[in-house]
């Protein structure tokens, strides 16, 4: 990530282009896309050898992506760490090849020259993602894009360059007679006119990556459960936990399980809620690893933290906590859901979990259900899952460094080396998996930590 400014930039400029589909004609313009100032459309030109930061499009296509996945642009996170691979021989689940017709522009026209650009939102921002081709491009292209790199934007700029740029091509083709010109303007205004409660209904339909004006194509039950589930008094921070995990065909099974839950142990925010400062600019995992790199220099806890001398109890009582509970709660409905964390009555931390497979299992999730009881739980009782919003990756990447520390990896395990031997008895020394291991190696390496 670039600690830079957090803005979506798109400028366009007509020019004349002779082509046979009219609107195509009318749109056609020169294209260029900064985000956080870095040059998303930046390529090498084959024809002239030479760089540019300016593409030459049709828009009305790009236009009519945006229109119609807008809801999902906005509101869907990402279903892994980073968007679906689309590298050679790559073979994308239906899920995946959803998931990218929604949120990468590549896919508003195959025949276009338009680059690798995935955008959804994070939980808090949004996330723009791109990549450079590969240096053999397809040769029906006039050249390939050169860079690739990942940047957090502030969600009003990028849907104020969004409707900068629909308003704009829908002026260029204002006189135009097309079903498809009419279709889009109508979309359009159905969107800029939504009210507060539709406007609410539309942005969690958006969240579980379906179409709020396509109801015949949904799960049986689903559109009035969005209805009650954005309308009723009801915590909103446990309907977007859920509503960011959940599949579109789980979730009506899986909402009044949350609500019982919700009520059994009487999980609310906190009364007094714990100010942490936050690196919230920061990407999620690192945000984690920075609140937990913190909190072991302050509370001097052991490099190895073994289940037998410091438990996530232990630590919580130390930063003023108090008693954190870890109540068995069996027979989730679905599996993406890991544990529900909350303060019961406003004044006890709560972590309900299901009865972990293994040790290792455990304490990673107790500890995951500990970040979220300090520093996510300000506005209600949360879920902790297996998606990839900011909070769960920060979730993650907090319990990865209180339970495994990035120096103390470095010093045993050498990842160039593929040092598995060392990886496990490490592993099994902390009482975490393996892949924690690796990753946190990994990290070490990528971010230079070196051995004193």
């Amino acid at each position: 990530m670039h600690p830079m400014n957090r803005y979506l930039s798109i400028s366009c400029e007509r020019v004349q282009e002779h082509a046979a589909d009219p609107l195509e004609a009318r749109t056609w313009a020169s294209l260029r896309i900064y985000a956080a100032k870095l040059c998303v459309t930046r390529w090498w030109n084959a024809e002239t050898q030479e760089e540019q930061d300016t593409i030459y499009v049709p828009l009305f296509p790009i236009v009519r992506w945006l229109v119609s996945n807008w809801w999902s642009l906005l509101n869907e996170s990402c279903p892994a760490q980073d968007p679906p691979s689309s590298a050679p021989f790559t073979v994308w689940t239906p899920r995946e090849r959803s998931w990218i017709s929604r949120h990468s522009l590549r896919s508003a026209s195959a025949g276009l020259f338009l680059p690798r650009l995935s955008l959804w939102h994070d939980g808090r921002q949004i996330c723009a993602h791109w990549m450079a081709d590969a240096e053999e491009y397809p040769r029906s292209m006039p050249g390939r894009f050169l860079f690739g790199s990942q940047v957090r934007l502030d969600r009003n700029s990028v849907e104020d360059a969004f409707r900068d740029l629909i308003t704009s091509i829908l002026r260029w083709i204002d006189d135009v007679d097309d079903e498809r010109a009419l279709r889009l303007r109508k979309d359009w205004e159905a969107i800029v006119d939504a009210g507060a409660d539709e406007k609410a209904f539309c942005c969690a339909a958006g969240c579980l990556g379906t179409d709020p004006y396509e109801l015949s194509t949904w799960p049986s039950g689903l559109a009035g459960l969005i209805e009650e589930m954005t309308s009723e008094e009801v915590s909103n921070t446990l309907v977007t936990d859920l509503l960011t995990t959940a599949d579109p065909e789980t979730v009506v099974q899986t909402w009044p399980w949350v609500k019982q839950l919700q009520a059994n142990l009487s999980l609310m925010r906190p009364a007094n809620p714990l100010r942490a400062g936050m690196e919230w600019s920061m990407s999620g995992g690192q945000a984690g690893f920075a609140m937990a790199y913190r909190l072991r220099k302050a509370l001097n806890l052991n490099p190895i933290l073994s289940s037998s001398d410091q438990t996530c109890q232990d630590i919580a009582r130390q930063m003023g906590l108090g008693n954190l509970q870890v109540n068995d709660y069996n027979h989730i409905p679905d599996p993406a859901i890991q544990a529900a964390v909350g303060w019961s009555g406003g004044s006890v931390p709560l972590v309900a979990r299901p009865a972990a497979p293994n040790i290792r299992s455990q304490r990673f999730l107790e500890a995951r259900g500990l970040f979220h009881a300090a520093y996510l739980c300000e506005n209600g009782p949360r879920l902790v899952t297996r998606a990839h919003d900011w909070d769960q990756q920060a979730s993650r990447g907090f319990a990865a460094e209180l339970l495994a520390p990035r120096y103390l990896v470095a010093q045993r395990v050498r990842l160039d080396d593929s040092d598995e031997c060392a990886i496990r008895e490490l592993a099994e020394e902390l009482e975490v998996s393996e892949q924690l291991i690796y990753w946190q190696a990994r990290n070490a390496y990528l971010s230079g930590i070196t051995v004193p």
